[in-house]
């Protein structure tokens, strides 16, 4: 299962934002964490915030979807067996 959740690191925590609805998990539940942080001080200035969304831009066109790719045919899609 996977669930996001944002919250604010405070003495060696993680406290969820207020609003957010409690994870669905058992107490004493072991669980593996990514962390990116939502917004970075370099963000603020104008230098750090052209720099990141040229950073986001650059992203979005690496993994556009481009191309001539193949036109599938009804049955193709619906996969009948």
């Amino acid at each position: 299962m996977i669930t996001k959740l944002r919250a604010t690191y405070r003495d060696g925590v993680f406290i969820p934002l207020p609003g957010q609805l409690p994870p669905d998990l058992p107490e004493e539940a072991e669980v593996e964490i990514t962390v990116q942080q939502a917004s970075s001080p370099e963000a603020v200035n104008g230098e750090g915030k052209v720099a990141l969304l040229r950073e986001i831009a650059a992203s979005m066109k690496a993994n556009s979807f481009t191309g001539d790719p193949p036109r599938l045919t009804r049955d193709e899609l619906h996969e009948r067996r």
